[in-house]
């Protein structure tokens, strides 16, 4: 491990305690620990890229690896400071928790590319149209933003808006899928 980045997470450290003290002598206890959340969370993301930088001349399943390690690492310390946070203000706890889960959604949009590729070559082998494949993609998208979606208003105390998310979702999940099912029955009557 280089001396540099030890000496970056250093310098980080002092600058977000120096910080902190300021805002919370000068009554802005608030600001004070939202600087040290995002200190930490700076600190966080070199410290993964740094462990992720140790998967990359590795391919393959190793990549993945690598993906769902800064998932594990944002998902762990996003918890506890949700968890610490949400204790004194629940507002400021919801709404890190909606940024970590932002985050989170960026960082496994990465290998989204990768995954439409595969999807596509596995269509051409299997000789399917992009328009047979697209339904496929579009529910399975629905299908993630709903899940978040609800969670999220289950996280918010709101069991009742969840309901109605996943009542929309698999609807439009249906609707998004209707072609896909006019296709498989056009080609299964044709078998006939």
């Amino acid at each position: 491990m280089d001396i540099d980045f030890i000496f970056k997470i250093a310098a980080i450290g002092i600058l977000v305690s120096v910080l902190n003290q300021v805002l919370s002598r000068s009554g802005r206890d608030e600001q004070a620990t939202m600087i040290t959340l995002a200190g930490l969370v700076v600190v966080l993301m070199m410290v993964v890229t740094k462990i992720a930088g140790a998967f990359r001349p590795c391919q393959g399943s190793l990549s993945v690896m690598s993906e769902i390690t800064r998932l594990v690492a944002v998902a762990l310390v996003g918890t506890v400071f949700c968890v610490m946070i949400k204790e004194q203000r629940r507002e400021i706890g919801l709404a890190l928790s909606l940024t970590v889960g932002m985050l989170m959604l960026a960082i496994s949009l990465t290998g989204m590319k990768t995954a439409l590729e595969n999807m596509q070559h596995l269509g051409e082998l299997a000789g399917l149209s992009a328009g047979m494949l697209l339904p496929v993609v579009k529910t399975v998208g629905i299908g993630l933003l709903t899940h978040i979606s609800a969670e999220l208003c289950r996280d918010a105390g709101e069991r009742s808006l969840a309901a109605i998310v996943e009542i929309g979702g698999s609807l439009s999940a249906l609707l998004v899928a209707l072609p896909l099912l006019s296709t498989v029955v056009t080609v299964i009557t044709g078998l006939m």
